[in-house]
């Protein structure tokens, strides 16, 4: 028992054991982005679920490594469109700003 608090405290053993979980997290986390990415949504609702996954997920690759966010950027661009610009905001869109 003195033995395990000795390694769990000592930020030697921390460091050491943590160290190689950079590249694993990364593996991981763009893993679960393309499994959001891909998964199909029926309405407003489950879109803007999805979205707010993917900017979680997306989040934590940028705290995990700053130049990864780069292989999921593209994800935004198929999820985050239809979820921002529904129907509804289409219509209010183009009566006032197009048809204006």
């Amino acid at each position: 028992m003195v033995g395990l608090a000795a390694l769990v405290f000592s930020r030697a053993f921390i460091a050491y054991s943590t160290s190689g979980l950079e590249n694993a997290a990364t593996h991981l986390l763009v893993v679960l982005t393309v499994l959001g990415w891909t998964r199909e949504t029926r309405d407003t609702a489950t879109s803007l679920r999805q979205l707010t996954h993917l900017s979680v997920l997306r989040g934590l690759l940028l705290l995990n490594r700053m130049d990864s966010i780069v292989l999921v950027s593209a994800s935004h661009l198929k999820v985050g469109r239809p979820a921002a610009y529904s129907a509804a905001s289409q219509d209010w869109i183009r009566t006032r700003w197009v048809a204006g």
